[in-house]
């Protein structure tokens, strides 16, 4: 039986373990359970706002901020890539990869200044120089992220961000380390803040973003033509010659298992799991295994395929998304994306198709092989969404405006 009770929000900030029940106009419903496992119903009475994304947040204690113009954004520690991916981020200044979609849009709407953790600590009095402060997660492995923060929470004059960048949506530190920021921009959040262990105050803080898709290269200072390089790479349809295509390294079981369904399933499939080096599971002739692809031919047989898999690799939003709908190829997907949230919004059934489990999944195959109308207009859906929202600078209109409410 649920009991009834009013709560400040200052009060209901110090629960640990709210789960959020409802959204009014006026106030917040939460459903806290206590030690002996009583669901207690809270009501929060606050200003709730939605922000672009239709994610509900109090704006209580919130007010407007000075504008944002420069920012020192300490990078991610990248020594043990090597030169090449050293020269690449940090000379060329190059956005790609997990992080690049973020930092584009940062560099986008800021002056930007990138640093690693150890100088910015050895030279502390930089730190005022600057409007706000974004912090890489994964800014050295040998620096305490709680250590730097509350460091940088002394002296910062403007707000001070964390950006995690790691692809599995449950990965975020706890109330301890989110404590000392103003705001939390996650890679592909999941959807249902209230799947986070973590105080209202700071669920209140996270903001969604998301990696970066490697064909459409960003540099400092040179945005892409997202509609253009589209049209002039995948704009011409293609004769189909494969019915099931995927090329992936096995970096999820659930690859191994799709895959071998497939196969069982007798369609003309192509592609198949790259085992890595380090963790060799299963013999070198084994019928799931498949040669890695050059970028080109992996491109051209996803544009020959009718049916392209999207599976889970550490997290449930992988770069194979971003380049399906790019080329227009029509995509099936394991179920994660549906309980993620990224600055792109799409919808299953118009931009992609997901499967419920390894059944569904082959009922899908051999329906969407059977109607081809159905499959082209999902496919032509999905890279006209990718089109309009694959947008580096609308992204950086959000991160500006995210920031000039704190």
């Amino acid at each position: 039986m649920l009991r009834m009770r009013a709560l400040s929000l200052r009060q209901f900030s110090n629960l640990s373990h709210a789960r959020r029940i409802s959204v009014l106009p006026t106030h917040i419903i939460f459903g806290v359970a206590d030690s002996t496992g009583v669901l207690t119903r809270v009501t929060v009475s606050a200003d709730v706002q939605y922000n672009s994304f239709g994610i509900a947040f109090c704006s209580a204690g919130y007010g407007k901020g000075k504008v944002v113009r420069s920012v020192l954004y300490i990078r991610r520690d990248w020594s043990h890539k090597g030169i090449g991916t050293y020269f690449r981020r940090n000379i060329l200044t190059e956005f790609y990869g997990q992080d690049g979609f973020f930092e584009a849009a940062l560099d986008a709407g800021f002056s930007v200044s990138r640093m690693s953790a150890s100088k910015v600590l050895a030279n502390p009095h930089l730190i005022s120089d600057y409007d706000a402060i974004v912090v890489n997660s994964r800014q050295h492995p040998k620096i305490s992220l709680y250590e730097l923060l509350t460091r940088l929470s002394k002296s910062a004059k403007g707000p001070l961000v964390l950006f995690v960048s790691t692809p599995s949506p449950e990965d975020l530190p706890g109330d301890d380390v989110l404590e000392r920021c103003d705001m939390i921009v996650k890679r592909e959040p999941f959807r249902d803040f209230s799947r986070y262990r973590l105080r209202v105050r700071n669920l209140d803080k996270i903001r969604p973003t998301m990696l970066a898709c490697h064909l459409v290269k960003a540099r400092r200072g040179k945005l892409p033509n997202v509609e253009q390089l589209v049209a002039r790479n995948y704009g011409r349809s293609v004769p189909l010659r494969y019915d099931v295509f995927f090329s992936g390294i096995a970096s999820n079981r659930v690859r191994f298992e799709t895959w071998q369904r497939v196969i069982k399933m007798g369609v003309n499939q192509v592609g198949g799991i790259q085992q890595k080096p380090e963790e060799i599971l299963l013999p070198p002739d084994h019928p799931i295994n498949g040669p890695k692809m050059s970028r080109r031919r992996y491109l051209k047989v996803a544009r020959e395929s009718r049916i392209n898999l999207a599976l889970d690799g550490v997290g449930p939003f992988t770069y194979r998304h971003l380049e399906l709908w790019c080329v227009g190829a029509f995509m099936l997907s394991t179920p994660g994306i549906r309980e993620i949230i990224t600055p792109m919004r799409f919808q299953e059934g118009v931009h992609y198709v997901a499967f419920n489990d390894i059944d569904d999944m082959e009922d899908k195959i051999r329906y969407y092989l059977e109607h081809e109308g159905e499959r082209r207009a999902i496919a032509e859906a999905g890279q006209k969404m990718f089109i309009e929202e694959y947008n580096i600078r609308r992204h950086a209109e959000q991160i500006r405006s995210w920031l000039s409410t704190i």
